[in-house]
């Protein structure tokens, strides 16, 4: 039998004619247009979550870097806090994207709050003293894990229903 016929064979599988992504386009660029910038100031009465700014996990592990984390400025920057920008998706949500181009986003395993790319940013919303993801209502709030060996750091950012653990949020203009 010839790799033709064969079943099993990989050349009868065609090429990928799609791509799942987003389907609006890209917002420009971050600092463009002199859109107001601000930070996060987080707190949480009774909890010390290591930190006061919505900072990005820079100089922990390389699988921890891109993950949303308390923080407090310091010599060597680590980690780095984040001024932030709204900035309308193609279907008019409200996303928001760092100094550097990233999209503030979350992941479904954990629902830790992350930076990534415009393909998986997600909508957010700011309500009295809460940032909310839009898609469901879920608050910032913190997660502790001690169970990841290689991160510095025990206290992470994540998403959830309302709870004690929802963090108040402070939106504070730079």
């Amino acid at each position: 039998m010839s790799d033709a016929t064969d079943p099993k064979s990989t050349l009868q599988l065609g090429r990928p004619t799609a791509a799942i992504t987003r389907t609006d386009a890209p917002p420009a660029a971050a600092g463009g247009g002199g859109e107001e910038r601000f930070k996060f100031k987080l707190s949480l009465p009774g909890t010390n979550l290591g930190g006061n700014w919505l900072c990005k996990n820079d100089g922990d592990a390389l699988a921890y870097q891109s993950y949303a984390v308390p923080g407090d400025p310091n010599p060597d920057n680590l980690p780095s806090m984040r001024e932030f920008q709204w900035v309308e998706s193609g279907n008019g949500e409200g996303l928001l994207q760092d100094q550097y181009g990233l999209f503030l986003s979350y992941e479904v395993n954990w629902w830790l709050v992350y930076f990534s790319y415009h393909a998986a940013s997600v909508a957010w919303k700011f309500e009295g003293n809460r940032l909310v993801r839009a898609s469901d209502g879920a608050v910032l709030t913190y997660y502790y894990n001690e169970h990841w060996p290689l991160a510095d750091r025990k206290i992470w950012l994540s998403v959830a229903p309302m709870s004690e653990s929802a963090i108040t949020v402070e939106k504070v203009d730079v």
